[in-house]
């Protein structure tokens, strides 16, 4: 094993952590998974940065193509009735911070949703009010 002054260790961190920021730097999306879900990867949620060149900013999106939803700050829309600024609404740090907030979240109300969903069960709250989540199927709100 060779010896290395702390010099030496200390300009291979800085390197590393200055590729580590470069390669960061050209990440289009990250995934955050949503812990104990039962589809496992499939329920991912998706922080996705915008790529057309007119602005830049970054989405949190559910991972159901074909029926994408964007997350608000508050609620899941479908993409096709928003704005591109308030699909890309967020920098990256947010983005992945707010993902991984709600992911555990998204595991919560599929699975109220899936015993909601057994024989017996109340179908509809008292309100009628709904959620649409990640997965898609609608839950309680």
């Amino acid at each position: 094993m060779t010896d290395t002054s702390p010099g030496y260790d200390m300009a291979l961190s800085v390197a590393d952590e200055t590729r580590f920021a470069e390669l960061l730097e050209l990440a289009t999306e990250f995934r955050i998974p949503c812990p104990g879900h039962p589809s496992g990867h499939h329920a991912d949620l998706r922080v996705r940065r915008r790529l057309d060149g007119q602005a830049d900013g970054w989405a949190v999106l559910n991972d159901n193509p074909g029926n994408e939803h964007a997350w608000t700050g508050t609620q899941w829309i479908y993409r096709g009735e928003l704005s591109r600024a308030d699909i890309y609404r967020y920098d990256r740090q947010t983005a992945i911070d707010e993902a991984t907030r709600i992911a555990p979240l998204e595991t919560s109300a599929f699975l109220a949703h899936s015993n909601d969903s057994a024989p017996n069960a109340r179908k509809e709250p008292p309100d009628g009010h709904r959620h649409q989540h990640q997965t898609g199927r609608q839950s309680l709100h």
